[in-house]
C-alpha cells in the first residue's frame, strides 16, 4: 500500500513537471520572437499538452504567430487562444527585451513631434505603442487639433495603426462668445463676404450655412472656424454660388 502511494505521487509531480516543462516551452518560444516578446500573455496548461492562451494583442498577424508558436511546440496537442486584437489595451511585460525599448521609442518619438507643434504642445496627450500600432489619448480643444495628433502618428516611421481616443474638451465660454470670435476669426483672416454666411454654435459646435465663390474659399473659411478657442467642431453647409 505504502509503495503504491509513494508511485502515484511520483505520477502527480512528474505530470506537473511536464506541465510545467509545456508552458515554459511556449513563453521560450514567444520571448524568441523578438516583436512578440513584449506582449502580456498569459499561458495555462490545466490539462496535459492542452495550452489556454488569455491577453490582448496588437494585430491578427501577432496573433496568429503566437498561436502556431504554441502549437508547433513539443509536447502541445490542442490550443484553445482567447487571445484579442485590441491595440489599446495590450500589456507590455517588464524586463522584455529591445522590442519594449522599440515600442517607447517609437512613442518617444511621436511624443516629441507632439511637443514640438504650436497647435498642441500646450496640451497633455499620451501615446502609447506596440509594434507598429499606436494609442493616443487625451483631451484637445477642436477637431482640427486632434487630426494633427493622427496624423503625426501616422505618419511616423515604424507606425501602421493608430487608435485615435483623443476628445474634444468641453470650452468653459458660452457659445455666444464662440459665435463672436467665429465672425471675427472669418473677417480677420479670410476676408469673407459674411453676409453670404450665416454662422449658428451650439454646444460648441459651429454650422456654417450659405454661399462662397469656390471651394478652395470654403476650405478656407472652415479651417479659419475649426481654429478658433474653444469651437469642438464645425458642420460645413456652404455653398458654391
Amino acid at each position: 500500500m505504502k509503495m503504491r502511494i509513494i508511485f502515484v505521487c511520483i505520477l502527480l509531480l512528474a505530470g506537473c513537471v511536464s506541465n510545467t516543462y509545456r508552458g515554459s516551452a511556449v513563453r521560450n518560444r514567444i520571448n524568441d520572437a523578438s516583436e512578440l516578446a513584449a506582449h502580456d500573455i498569459s499561458i495555462d496548461e490545466r490539462a496535459p499538452g492542452v495550452i489556454t492562451l488569455n491577453g490582448n494583442v496588437a494585430s491578427d498577424q501577432d496573433r496568429e504567430r503566437i498561436e502556431r508558436l504554441a502549437r508547433n511546440t513539443r509536447g502541445v496537442h490542442e490550443i484553445r487562444s482567447n487571445l484579442v486584437v485590441d491595440p489599446s489595451y495590450v500589456r507590455v511585460r517588464e524586463g522584455s527585451s529591445a522590442n519594449a525599448h522599440e515600442f517607447n521609442a517609437v512613442a518617444s518619438d511621436i511624443t516629441s513631434q507632439i511637443t514640438a507643434s504650436p497647435n498642441l504642445k500646450n496640451y497633455n496627450l499620451r501615446v502609447d505603442s506596440v509594434g507598429d500600432s499606436v494609442t493616443l489619448s487625451g483631451e484637445v480643444s477642436n477637431e482640427r487639433e486632434r487630426v494633427e495628433a493622427e496624423r503625426i502618428a501616422r505618419n511616423t516611421r515604424g507606425v501602421n495603426y493608430v487608435r485615435n481616443e483623443i476628445v474634444l474638451a468641453r470650452s468653459t465660454r458660452n457659445d455666444v462668445q464662440i459665435n463672436q470670435d467665429v465672425k471675427d476669426a472669418l473677417l480677420r483672416r479670410n476676408g469673407a463676404v459674411l453676409h453670404d454666411v450665416d454662422i449658428n454654435t451650439r454646444d460648441s459646435i459651429v454650422t456654417l450655412r450659405g454661399w462662397q465663390r469656390s471651394n478652395r474659399e470654403i476650405d478656407r473659411i472652415v479651417a479659419s472656424a475649426r481654429s478658433v478657442r474653444g469651437v469642438r467642431g464645425v458642420n460645413n453647409e456652404l455653398l458654391v454660388r
